[in-house]
């Protein structure tokens, strides 16, 4: 489905595209800007047939200097005609999308790449368009590379050309975007748990299947915490925990990642995504860095490791919260109908008298029997309380006095029984 912003503008491209007759090709040789990738297709008829066979596309077409740089930049200093093609059909998007349509909420849309040495996502691989800082069109790829349109909207038959400054970068596996996004304490968690030991194939095996969302910790706490599980989770369980972060079957960009969403890791038990306060979290992990594209899917970064424990520490702290509405609700009314009964609530000089026709003696405030809910509990840590367990909790949470309802608390203090946690 297009944003609706897009559907807005599709019809004028469908309008100029039967106005104007020059095709896509034609377009690449219009433009001097364009002629050095124009010499590379001439060569490639492979490419040519798709690009004249394109319908209801964008184009981002890297210029002369973008592909020059890229060149340089090549082993040997040449384009090989593989690597061609997969940048072309990397940069051939499906649908129109004119930079109006650019916003600071990026789109991630599909492409024609779908070549499972490059890229190994259903749909085609996926491109990210989003406004810069300033306002300008930029297409977003592998490991966060920029480009920005020079010149836009060039309007064809069948869809839309946007002229680059770079050359996109096709995204690399997720074990490779590791080190590139300098994920350092995630790249010791995976030293430590013996994760990158030859024997633990289940790591390649999930780098090589199609469409997965990743959620990886990388944080000094993330790092502590796995310290302390490694020696003692058996092998099984450590694996277990590795999938545990791993979500196969779906790429989900963060536009695709919805408060209350479940989501079935590679593990078998569930992950619940929250949105609260413009942040999101995963169980009770936040999300600090979203969308690198890998070649299998999408790396999302978080705080802390996941735990199966976070999701029922957060449905623990909605239903108290609920509780805790209650209870102030009455309080307030219990205090209500004392305070009428009081000298207090009548006019000057009015004595009320109680049974026996005896004056009612006024009791003062602090010697009132006190509100019914004293104690409030909420699931999780927080600075400066004092923890007490309550046998009947079946969850074995922790609780605490007069504890606001919130996100999952961010303190290191903060203890789940399950053993699953970086």
């Amino acid at each position: 489905m297009r944003p609706p912003r897009v559907e807005k503008l599709w019809w004028l491209v469908a309008l100029a595209t039967h106005v104007y007759s020059i095709s896509l090709l034609g377009v690449l040789q219009s433009y001097p800007e364009l002629s050095v990738l124009e010499s590379y297709l001439k060569g490639a008829p492979n490419l040519n047939n798709l690009l004249t066979n394109a319908n209801n596309f964008t184009f981002l077409a890297p210029n002369n200097d973008a592909v020059g740089r890229f060149i340089s930049q090549s082993p040997n200093g040449t384009l090989s005609e593989d690597v061609l093609e997969a940048l072309v059909q990397y940069s051939l998007l499906k649908g129109g999308y004119p930079t109006l349509s650019f916003s600071d909420t990026p789109q991630f849309v599909a492409s024609n790449l779908t070549n499972v040495t490059y890229a190994n996502v259903t749909a085609g691989q996926t491109v990210e368009l989003v406004s810069s800082a300033s306002g300008e069109p930029q297409v977003v790829t592998g490991n966060k590379n920029a480009s920005a349109v020079s010149s836009g909207d060039i309007v064809c038959t069948g869809g839309i050309v946007h002229i680059i400054d770079d050359v996109l970068s096709i995204p690399i596996t997720a074990v490779a975007e590791v080190p590139a996004a300098r994920l350092d304490y995630f790249v010791q968690i995976l030293n430590k748990g013996g994760f990158l030991n030859a024997q633990n194939t289940y790591v390649n095996q999930i780098t090589e299947i199609p469409d997965v969302t990743y959620f990886l910790p990388n944080s000094a706490l993330a790092l502590s915490n796995g310290d302390k599980l490694v020696d003692r989770l058996s092998p099984e369980q450590l694996q277990a925990l590795f999938e545990y972060h791993v979500v196969t079957g779906f790429v989900g960009f963060s536009p695709q990642l919805r408060n209350g969403m479940s989501l079935k890791t590679a593990q078998g038990k569930n992950l619940t995504i929250t949105i609260q306060g413009g942040n999101t979290y995963v169980n009770a992990a936040k999300v600090t860095t979203t969308d690198y594209i890998v070649a299998n899917g999408v790396v999302h970064v978080i705080d802390n490791g996941l735990s199966t424990g976070a999701k029922a520490g957060i449905g623990v702290g909605a239903a108290v919260g609920g509780l805790l509405v209650l209870a102030a609700l009455i309080w307030f009314c219990r205090s209500r109908k004392v305070n009428r009964e009081s000298p207090s609530w009548m006019d000057p000089g009015t004595t009320r008298f109680g049974g026996g026709g005896q004056p009612m003696q006024h009791r003062p405030e602090s010697e009132m029997a006190p509100p019914p809910f004293q104690t409030t509990v909420t699931a999780g840590g927080m600075h400066g309380m004092q923890e007490s367990k309550s046998p009947g909790d079946p969850l074995g949470m922790p609780y605490h006095a007069h504890a606001q309802p919130s996100i999952p608390p961010r303190s290191p203090n903060h203890k789940y029984v399950d053993a699953y946690r970086f």
